[in-house]
């Protein structure tokens, strides 16, 4: 599709978290690019349309004249819609399992941009929601022109928590390796409490104290140190993670970052962040107090196939 360099500016974006404002540079690009927009057939649709849809997508002859996609729309848990965009097929396919596109289509960022002017409900458009995760919002514009998003405090501290856990310190943890993973180990709550304060960067204060984390690690063996940190129990909303496992390998001088994450109190998950941030879902979680083990067995999986 051509967006390498689209790409590579959102990969220097994910990296800087504390900047507020999309680059003007960036916006600019973003406009004259096209895109890939997740799609289905609304209900009720022709099945003779529908196997006419088949027919052209075996034959990437694009859409029948007569069909009519709905854009996909995804929802965060804060109750706010978005319209995803994907950069690429690539993108499209760092997806869960769960989150499969039935259809596919390829358009002008642009028209996308008139789609959310005439749709009050979206708030803003997601550009690869499961890696990078840019949120476009031209439409929350306050009187003065500028660019607002109203949460509740709740909201905040919910959203605040999973931009921690998925996204800031994996990413830091990353670029310090063995320094920060160090520091964790010895400061414990000390340190975390420093982490988040650079998250909760306006007048929200956060609400975290030394005393909610606790911190457990083990020499596994003369190369691996595995560590767990368990995290508040305070704002643990869904979606949020009960505790992170974060694996160094002084040998190869690599990072591993789990997280749990408890989509419901029934379902928890172990998700793997990769360098470059992407998550990936490494399938149900065992039971609590049998995480350590599991993620070490994940460890030396991925050691055997790198």
């Amino acid at each position: 599709m051509g967006n390498q360099k689209l790409e590579n500016m959102l990969d220097e974006m994910r990296a800087r978290t504390s900047e507020k404002k999309l680059p003007d540079d960036f916006i600019a690009m973003l406009k004259e690019s096209d895109v890939i927009v997740p799609a289905i057939m609304p209900a009720g649709t022709d099945p003779e349309i529908l196997h006419k849809l088949m027919e052209y997508s075996d034959k990437n002859m694009g859409l029948p004249p007569e069909a009519n996609p709905q854009p996909c729309v995804l929802q965060n848990p804060a109750g706010q819609k978005y319209l995803p965009v994907f950069t690429s097929e690539e993108q499209v396919r760092n997806a869960p399992k769960e989150s499969k596109f039935p259809l596919l289509m390829t358009m002008p960022f642009a028209s996308c941009l008139q789609l959310l002017k005439q749709t009050e409900e979206l708030s803003g458009i997601a550009v690869n929601p499961y890696s990078h995760n840019i949120l476009f919002t031209p439409n929350a514009e306050s009187k003065d022109g500028k660019k607002t998003v109203e949460v509740t405090i709740e909201q905040f501290h919910h959203l605040t928590r999973q931009r921690l856990e998925s996204n800031y310190l994996p990413l830091q943890l990353f670029k310090r390796k063995q320094e920060l993973f160090d520091d964790l180990r010895m400061r414990q709550g000390e340190c975390m409490k420093e982490l988040y304060n650079a998250v909760y960067d306006t007048e929200v204060a956060c609400p975290y104290t030394e005393d909610d984390f606790e911190f457990m690690s083990l020499q596994i063996s003369d190369e691996l140190q595995i560590m767990q940190i368990t995290m508040p129990k305070e704002n643990a909303y869904p979606m949020t993670c009960p505790s992170v496992i974060v694996v160094w390998d002084a040998a190869a001088e690599e990072i591993y970052y789990f997280a749990i994450v408890a989509k419901d109190q029934n379902d928890r998950h172990i998700m793997r962040v990769e360098k470059n941030g992407t998550p990936v879902d490494c399938g149900v979680a065992p039971t609590e107090g049998s995480e350590l083990s599991a993620v070490i067995d994940l460890v030396e999986n991925l050691k055997e196939t790198e």
